[in-house]
This record gives structure tokens, C-alpha cells and sequence, in this order.
């Protein structure tokens, strides 16, 4: 059958999509255009909202990374402080736990002087005890003879021999001889003699007997000297092993 010359030719299929495109676009801008401003604002507001926030976090971090190394750098320090104080207490610690031990220790020393406080009494009652006795003794023997009576006073009486050196002059170690015969010793005139000694009395036989006496003149010549400003360390007690002999005083002073 011939063509129909006036009939509308049918489009290609390019021109079918174009026309295609173009509708769809008409049907965009028709949505477009049922917008209204509100809406429009809406989206810019948020938009900028967003851009905002995005801008505050990149413009922020650098200063919230400032603000945490300053707070560990804060940490640290705080740390530092607390091992210093932990040291500190750690040291009190210690020197309470001496304080204690030197506590005890004082409190032992207190006692001990205590009893050597006692002793020492114990030892003077004992000597006035003996005192009384060769007063005694003397007044009894009174009316024997001037020989008899020194024989008498050498037997009651245990002699002590005083030898001295230094600056100090006789009178005062003759003081020192009446306060040995008030104590209930006999001490016979004293010797100058210098050979270096120290300060102490010396005893011969290692009895308990003859040990306490020589201790006793010991404290006798510390009381007498302590008396009379002199001063000297404590006199010791010493043994010199050998033949008996009676006790002797040794002393070097620079007193009387």
C-alpha cells in the first residue's frame, strides 16, 4: 500500500529521548517552583549550619589539643608533688621509728642510773655504817698509847696511799686525805709524784672485796673534788695484777 503523502512522519528515537529529557526537566522546574521561600531558607540555614560546624571543629581542634597537653603537662606535675609527698612521709615515717628507739634507749639509760643511783646509796649506808664503827673503835682506844692507838687505827682503818702530780698544792690533797679517813680509810701523807698518770685508783687482789673498796674511794674522791671545783672525770677502779698491796690513789690535777 503507497505511503499517505499527508500523514505526520514518526520521530527517531533520538529526537524521542530528547523530548523525553525536556519533559522531565519541565517537571523539575514546575517542582522548583511549587518551593516556597520558607522552604528555600530552610535549606540555606541548615546548609550554613552545617558549614559552620564543620568550620568551629577545624578552627577548635588546635586549641582543644592545646588544653590536653596543658592537662598532662598539669598531671605530671601533680604526680611529681605526690611522690615527693609520699617521700616526705616515708621520712617522718623513719624518723618517728628512731624517735621511738631513742625513747627506749633514754628510758633504759634512766633506769640504769636508777639502780646505779641505788647501789651507790646501798654503798654510802654500808661505809657510815663502818664509819660509826671505827669512831667507835677510836674512842675506845683512846686511852691505849700513841703507838698502840696508830697500830689500832692501821688494823680498823684500810690505809689508802695518795700519790699526786700536776699544779694542785698539798693542802688540797691533804683536804682530799681527811675526807678518805672520814670515809673510814687510812691515808698516810701523800707523795708528789709524776709519772703520767690518770686519774684512778688501783687495787691488787682480784677479790670481790677489795674491788668494791676501791670503787668506794673512787666515789669519795669524786665527791671531794666535785666539791671543791675541781674538775675531773669520774676516777675509775682499776686492777693491777700482782703481790697485794693496799689500795693507792693516783691523780694528776691542775686544781686547789
Amino acid at each position: 500500500m503507497p505511503a499517505d503523502p499527508t500523514a505526520t512522519p514518526e520521530p527517531s528515537l533520538d529526537e524521542q529521548i530528547k523530548r523525553a529529557q525536556l519533559a522531565k526537566l519541565n517537571h523539575e522546574v514546575r517542582n522548583l517552583s511549587g518551593w516556597g521561600f520558607d522552604s528555600i531558607s530552610k535549606v540555606v540555614v541548615a546548609s550554613l549550619a552545617v558549614a559552620l560546624a564543620a568550620w568551629t571543629f577545624y578552627i577548635g581542634l588546635p586549641r582543644a589539643q592545646s588544653d590536653l597537653a596543658k592537662a598532662q603537662v598539669d598531671l605530671a606535675s601533680s604526680t611529681g608533688r605526690l611522690d615527693a609527698a609520699k617521700k616526705e612521709l616515708e621520712t617522718a615515717k623513719t624518723e618517728f621509728e628512731q624517735a621511738k628507739r631513742d625513747v627506749g634507749q633514754a628510758r633504759q639509760e634512766v633506769e640504769d642510773l636508777r639502780k646505779t643511783s641505788d647501789e651507790f646509796k646501798l654503798t654510802i649506808s654500808q661505809y657510815r655504817s663502818t664509819l660509826a664503827q671505827v669512831q667507835q673503835a677510836d674512842r675506845s682506844a683512846s686511852y691505849l698509847p700513841a703507838d698502840t692507838r696508830a697500830a689500832v687505827n692501821q688494823a680498823v682503818r684500810p690505809p689508802v696511799y695518795v700519790q699526786f702530780a700536776g699544779s694542785v698544792q698539798r693542802p688540797f690533797i691533804d683536804g682530799l686525805r681527811e675526807s678518805l679517813r672520814e670515809g673510814g680509810f687510812n691515808a698516810p701523807a701523800a707523795e708528789r709524784i709524776n709519772r703520767g698518770q690518770s686519774n684512778e685508783v688501783r687495787y691488787f687482789s682480784d677479790t670481790p672485796a677489795e674491788k668494791e673498796r676501791a670503787e668506794a674511794v673512787a666515789r669519795l674522791v669524786d665527791i671531794y673534788l666535785e666539791g671543791n671545783n675541781c674538775k675531773s672525770p669520774p676516777l675509775r677502779a682499776r686492777l693491777v695484777p700482782g703481790k697485794p698491796s693496799p689500795l693507792e690513789v693516783w691523780l694528776m690535777l691542775n686544781c686547789g
